[in-house]
């Protein structure tokens, strides 16, 4: 996985896992490895969005400790803490 970042515009972090039975893991897996990078790039927080009807990515957020801000034109908006996990 690679991180593209730039100070001006906010930091993407899309797993790009292909869709199998084990997606979910590998998504939250890459997910996880991704937060600590942000943090050492200098980022504290991420706000991570997915569809309203997109139970898997909802999974993947919640396990990796996304807390759930609300839902805005249909995506779901979670804030995640990007220190060390």
């Amino acid at each position: 996985m690679a991180l593209d970042y730039d100070l001006v515009m906010p930091l993407l972090i899309a797993p790009d896992v292909s869709f199998h039975s084990s997606w979910l893991a590998g998504a939250s897996a890459a997910l996880a490895a991704a937060l600590p990078i942000a943090w050492d790039l200098g980022i504290t927080r991420a706000l991570l969005t997915c569809n309203e009807t997109n139970a898997g990515s909802r999974a993947t957020i919640e396990r990796n400790g996304g807390v759930y801000e609300d839902t805005r034109n249909g995506k779901r908006r979670y804030w995640l803490e990007c220190g060390a996990q």
